[in-house]
């Protein structure tokens, strides 16, 4: 970054703001860790999947811009770059899931399929009242999590297909993947392989500004490829460790491709704002142009698009089918209060944007843009938090987890608190990351044409 510019005292005022932020909120963290345990722990996930999602987001767009090229990318390779060398802070940020896993994730206490492991029969775990009557072959299965609860209206059980009965592997293999050992080892995996990926695109991109190579651009392209479809993958996995399987009976096989497009939104409102500041501050060159912001928010319509189209496929796929293991799952989220935040999500997380961005002067204008990616960030948080807040059910006087899932009306100061505190120490460090380095790509092959495209093709 510049250092005789008007953008370093900027920095540093920002960057101290958020580390005040960060430190309150660690402070009234450690207050809610204290004393209100369940509280604190559903907001820090929610809060942590959301800050996590701008960093694994960043990387997926520089190896997009790594294969698709176009000036946009130029004007942000470096914030993108930043925002992904934050991982490592990501994975020490992790801890406290691991700490307290047995109060968030239900699986922990209570192995998926315990209860027909014995060969089919449901009572060997004690989740029938001894005194029914013997399952006739072919009926459904009340499986429950509550051992000591008979089920019925009301209980944490689901009726099963009768063919479960019979496919004794799948509860295998749930009980392998999900165990403390085995979700451990994953996020380990998952870390390893997203700061390797985001170190060697980072490190390599100083290199080639460095020697001018351009055999090594050509390698990161290539390499980009691959890492998309990594990142799908093992990102796809994370979140259904981290999201899905907090509620480990549900299941959705677009969950994890939508929380990827919310990361994908995320980011590049993110990387949006941070283009508008320092564009008014005059260091960009020449690629701070109305036809690169034009690109920039083009991608915002698409991501949010995709986001709107996902969501709705979701759920109509699951409320046609009607299963008794899927249903539960919007059943919540579309009344106790919490119906009115998917109201907000329609509105400001899609229509609202939406139509903003059909606007090209609004796309061309950093004033406007800024301001709707703002929207959209505080949006795709809300987003985030109804994702994963109404899975969190109180525990009992025995510390063990309920099937009564809170309302809207059990919001707590702790989600405002977590997201600001864990936003400030990633900003702070995303920034201090960001100020040491050079602002602008010296060297890359596609550098040129995309300057001209910035010029508008002079």
């Amino acid at each position: 970054m510049k250092s005789d510019g008007t953008l370093l005292p900027l920095v540093d005022r920002i960057r101290t703001g958020a580390l005040v932020a960060g430190a309150v909120g660690a402070v009234l963290g450690i207050v809610g860790f204290a004393t209100d345990r369940f509280h604190f722990d559903r907001a820090y996930l929610f809060s942590y999947v959301f800050i996590l999602g701008i960093t694994l987001g960043s990387l997926a767009l520089l190896m997009l811009h790594r294969q698709l090229g176009g000036a946009w990318g130029f004007l942000v390779r470096r914030p993108l770059e930043s925002a992904a060398m934050t991982l490592p802070l990501m994975a020490v940020l992790f801890i406290p899931i691991l700490v307290d896993l047995d109060r968030i994730y239900p699986w922990v206490n209570h192995r998926p399929g315990a209860e027909v492991e014995h060969g089919g029969n449901p009572r060997a775990e004690g989740t029938l009242n001894p005194a029914d009557e013997p399952l006739a072959k072919g009926s459904p299965v009340r499986v429950t999590h509550d051992t000591n609860q008979a089920a019925g209206p009301g209980s944490s059980g689901v009726l099963r297909d009768p063919l479960e009965l019979h496919t004794l592997d799948l509860f295998a293999f749930k009980r392998f993947w999900l165990n403390p050992t085995s979700f451990t080892v994953r996020v380990a995996i998952y870390f390893f392989l997203w700061i390797v990926l985001a170190a060697i695109l980072v490190i390599g991109s100083r290199r080639q500004d460095e020697t001018g190579s351009y055999r090594l651009a050509y390698g990161l392209q290539a390499l980009s490829a691959p890492g998309l479809v990594l990142y799908f993958i093992s990102v796809s996995l994370a979140l259904i460790d981290w999201g899905m399987s907090l509620e480990p009976d549900w299941y959705s096989s677009l969950y994890g491709v939508l929380l990827i497009i919310g990361q994908g939104v995320s980011a590049i409102a993110f990387i949006t704002g941070v283009a508008a500041v320092i564009s008014r501050r005059g260091e960009t060159g020449t690629l701070d142009t109305p036809d690169t912001f034009n690109d920039l928010g083009n991608l915002m319509l698409c991501f949010t698009m995709l986001w709107a189209y996902l969501s709705f496929s979701q759920f109509l796929i699951i409320w046609a089918g009607n299963l008794a293991e899927e249903i539960p799952w919007y059943s919540r989220r579309l009344k106790g209060g919490w119906q009115h935040i998917g109201q907000f999500l329609m509105a400001f997380h899609f229509f609202v944007p939406f139509l903003i961005l059909l606007c090209r002067p609004v796309k061309r204008n950093v004033r406007w843009l800024w301001k709707v990616a703002a929207l959209m960030l505080v949006a795709h948080l809300v987003d985030v938090y109804w994702l994963i807040a109404p899975s969190f059910s109180p525990p009992t006087a025995e510390g063990e987890p309920t099937s009564i899932h809170l309302p809207l009306s059990g919001v707590n100061w702790l989600d405002f608190v977590m997201p600001i505190g864990l936003g400030g120490i990633w900003l702070s460090t995303f920034l201090w990351i960001l100020k040491g380095k050079p602002l602008l790509v010296t060297s890359d092959p596609e550098l040129l044409p995309a300057l001209k495209q910035a010029a508008g093709g002079h």
